[in-house]
């Protein structure tokens, strides 16, 4: 039993190792005929993994692949929306929406690709067509060696089972949320810089005013207890002048008896 498991994992190895141009399709680009690409081809052949399915979304491409567009090595292709616009001319169309426009020719890049028509730059996000920033969209991977190069290790092989396609997306995923968090601290800190600035902008305290109340309260306080320590000291005579002073005002209040 052991023996009949290690022959079928070392022929499975060797399937995967096999050079067919390392799984590639022979022909000279993917998806050169059709709608929504450039007339240089849309991915290299040598960037294509011939053991994905028909309607597989090459990563190259997948943000140029609107609802309606379709990419397929053995027929033609549209991307950049033209799926839609071709599909409001056929009678069984399930879009008819006359407004659909398409969004000019998808350049594949390591992001995933977007459509470029003269100045506007659109990718298939989140289920629209959205805007994309430029250092958002990448390079050409048919222009850039290096990127091409990465491409080439990352996604030549994104239908093989054993690969490591599933490791490098996650990446993917984790350099797009350290983005995200890079922008909100630099938001975050744009925000305190703006609140500083207002600080700076109020009326500063006066120290030397506060501090010549705070002397004023200091000696009243001192005053008042040394005029307390008096009067304690002196407190019999006090006592004594003040029992006069009442005695005075009872004298007051008193009839005078005249004598007959």
């Amino acid at each position: 039993m052991l023996s009949k498991i290690l022959f079928l994992i070392l022929v499975l190895f060797v399937l995967n190792k096999k050079k067919n141009i390392e799984g590639i399709r022979d022909a000279h680009n993917c998806c050169r005929e059709g709608k929504g690409i450039d007339s240089n081809g849309t991915i290299p052949s040598n960037l294509i993994d011939s053991r994905c399915r028909d309607g597989h979304k090459y990563h190259g491409v997948k943000r140029c692949m609107g609802p309606f567009d379709s990419f397929d090595c053995n027929s033609t292709c549209s991307l950049c929306n033209y799926g839609a616009v071709d599909n409001n001319n056929k009678k069984d169309s399930r879009n008819k929406d006359p407004n659909i426009k398409s969004y000019g020719v998808c350049i594949p890049t390591l992001e995933g690709g977007y459509c470029r028509d003269n100045n506007e730059f659109k990718i298939y996000d989140t289920g629209e067509w959205t805007d994309v920033k430029k250092e958002d969209r990448g390079k050409d991977i048919r222009e850039d060696s290096h990127s091409q190069n990465v491409y080439k290790e990352r996604f030549s092989q994104e239908c093989n089972p054993f690969g490591n396609q599933d490791k490098y997306e996650e990446e993917e995923e984790e350099e797009e949320f350290d983005g995200e968090i890079a922008e909100e601290e630099e938001e975050g800190e744009m925000g305190e810089d703006l609140v500083i600035e207002g600080e700076d902008q109020t009326e500063k305290p006066n120290y030397m005013k506060m501090g010549l109340i705070s002397s004023l309260i200091t000696i009243s306080v001192l005053g008042l207890l040394f005029l307390l320590y008096k009067g304690f000291k002196n407190r019999n005579i006090i006592l004594f002048k003040l029992k006069e002073f009442i005695q005075k005002i009872k004298n007051l209040k008193k009839p005078e008896i005249k004598e007959v």
